[in-house]
């Protein structure tokens, strides 16, 4: 219980009248007080035994009346009675106010001893502001923004700072979660997300009293995107006219991987000869040349880029397979009865040569 001390008014014929004002304590969260104004009465040096009549004025009404003793000669400060006020609201800016006035009825010498106190039941001190709003927008395959708003109440001193944090799970920062961005300003756009990928997001408020609670838990997922290129390209079992290719899948984007192309094509820029698989068995390759191939995937996202361009040549001219790998084969031909070596051409730039 807090108080205000005894409050005296003046003398008058050696007595007074004083007032001590008490309040129920009112710290950080208190709505309410109850208010109490004790009256007192004192004497200076003064015997006198009697009864007597406390009026009340200012923002009080009625009266007391009150037996009074004080022996000659001394000094005697007597309590009257307590007024109560009743349970008051409190807020941040100040309580109510009251003037409590009084007087007794006249003494022996008609003096009227009063008294006139002003009070305001104090301020509720701040405390710290309830979470903020949050909320999040412009969600992309790598970023987003997270948004942070005012809180609904202040609890008596403005909001100083936020703090705003994103995680890859849903425990709280500095209680487990893995944070991955964060802003000391409020709202912020946070970059460097990974594809198709949730994230957890809070926020909390401070003001002079201290950091609010978190905000609830907000939740969003990254976009998907197209697939990566295919790795690790490369060419085997290469015939004259097929070959097969082979290669590493990419990371899918974010959205399973539905397809691929196989793109091969007598020249580095894909504009001759160019066919296109769903596999990597090749066919309908033209012997003896120099073929480039390259891989993209495909999800429902569209397709991703090529893969880097890998370059091979198929076999040309009579081959036959040794040990494992193919050579050149030797075409024999029956003349005059004899088996003999034959000459095999080929056509070149628009001439048959050996």
């Amino acid at each position: 219980m807090a108080e205000t001390g005894i409050q005296w008014g003046g003398w008058s014929s050696k007595a007074r009248i004083g007032v001590n004002v008490r309040w129920e304590d009112i710290g950080a969260g208190t709505t309410q007080s109850h208010v109490y104004a004790d009256f007192y009465y004192g004497t200076n040096g003064w015997g006198y035994n009697g009864d007597y009549t406390l009026s009340f004025g200012g923002s009080l009404g009625g009266s007391w009346g009150y037996h009074f003793y004080s022996p000659s000669g001394g000094s005697v400060t007597t309590f009257i009675g307590t007024y109560d006020i009743g349970v008051q609201g409190t807020s941040y800016s100040g309580g109510p106010s009251w003037t409590f006035a009084a007087s007794t009825g006249p003494l022996y010498d008609g003096a009227r001893p009063s008294v006139s106190v002003g009070f305001t039941l104090p301020a509720r001190p701040p405390s710290p502001p309830d979470p903020p709003g949050i909320g999040h927008g412009n969600v992309s395959s790598n970023s987003a923004s997270i948004y942070v708003y005012q809180p609904g109440d202040v609890h008596g001193a403005g909001v100083d700072a936020y703090e705003a944090y994103v995680m890859t799970n849903n425990a709280w920062p500095g209680q487990g979660g893995n944070v991955v961005a964060s802003a000391a300003g409020g709202s912020f756009n946070a970059y460097g997300l990974q594809r198709a990928t949730t994230y957890y997001y809070t926020a909390h408020a401070h003001n002079a009293a201290g950091w609010s609670g978190w905000a609830a838990m907000g939740v969003f997922t990254t976009l998907a995107t197209v697939p990566d290129a295919p790795t690790n390209v490369s060419v085997g079992s290469i015939q004259p006219d097929t070959a097969l290719v082979s290669w590493t899948a990419p990371y899918d984007g974010g959205s399973t991987l539905t397809n691929y192309n196989v793109q091969v094509a007598t020249d580095a820029a894909f504009t001759t000869n160019v066919q296109t698989f769903t596999t990597g068995a090749l066919s309908g390759l033209i012997p003896g040349t120099v073929q480039y191939v390259r891989v993209r995937a495909g999800n429902a996202m569209g397709w991703g880029a090529w893969s880097s361009t890998v370059s091979f040549t198929t076999l040309s001219g009579g081959k036959v397979k040794v040990n494992g790998s193919w050579v050149n084969a030797k075409v024999w031909i029956k003349v005059n009865g004899a088996w003999v070596p034959g000459k095999v051409y080929k056509k070149a730039n628009g001439a048959w040569k050996l």
